[in-house]
């Protein structure tokens, strides 16, 4: 129908950014909160390992870990990332 006027693009760019920034925001909040949750060298190994996309056996080696104990950290700190950004979403 030639009468509907179409939405404007600028505010779909704007929601997209916005909901870019909230999330950035919770990610911010909850690594935050995960650092406290969490032993230093479990922070330490998922953030270069998983956040900063190191090579494991580099993390590893820097943190004088085990490769599996890297593993172990970044499946536990997602596991727990994922409950505090429930937590912080139901807020």
């Amino acid at each position: 129908n030639m009468d509907e006027v179409p939405e404007p693009v600028c505010e779909d760019r704007f929601d997209a950014q916005w909901e870019g920034e909230w999330r950035k925001h919770i990610f911010v909040q909850a690594m935050a909160e995960l650092r406290n949750q969490v032993m230093p060298e479990t922070y330490s190994a998922f953030e270069m390992y998983a956040v900063q996309g190191r090579p494991v056996k580099e993390v590893a080696a820097f943190l004088n870990l085990s490769v599996n104990s890297v593993y172990v950290a970044k499946n536990r700190c997602i596991a727990s990332l994922k409950s505090i950004v429930e937590n912080l979403e139901s807020k």
